[in-house]
């Protein structure tokens, strides 16, 4: 037969009969929509485009279907916040713009690490 547990139950971080207080922050979390600041091309150029990011991601074949079944309008934004970090460091004239930066190579990784190892 079981031992009494009394009034505190199996978990002994509730001491008393009421449940504990829980706060909801709101307006915290909101999820924001990227908007592309390219136009979208024809749909064939965007589809080539698409599906050429798509083989990247080596995908299996049920969601490489879906993907690539996603509206016009879908494919756009999502290429566009896959690829503009790369593309748009160079202006139309191939001049590089000012304060774009390409994002640390695997490299400056490695490099970080050793360094922190050698502090260890």
């Amino acid at each position: 037969m079981p031992a009494f547990r009394g009034r505190r139950g199996w978990c002994g971080c509730l001491q008393d009969d009421e449940p504990p207080e829980i706060c909801v922050v709101e307006g915290v979390f909101s999820l924001q929509t990227l908007t592309p600041t390219q136009p979208m091309p024809a749909i064939d150029e965007l589809d080539s485009k698409f599906a050429e990011l798509v083989e990247e991601l080596d995908l299996t074949a049920p969601n490489k279907a879906a993907m690539l079944g996603l509206p016009p309008q879908k494919k756009w934004q999502i290429y566009c916040s896959r690829k503009s970090p790369l593309e748009g460091v160079t202006g139309p004239n191939g001049a590089p713009l000012p304060g774009a930066t390409l994002p640390p190579t695997p490299e400056h990784y490695i490099e970080r690490l050793k360094d922190m190892a050698v502090q260890l």
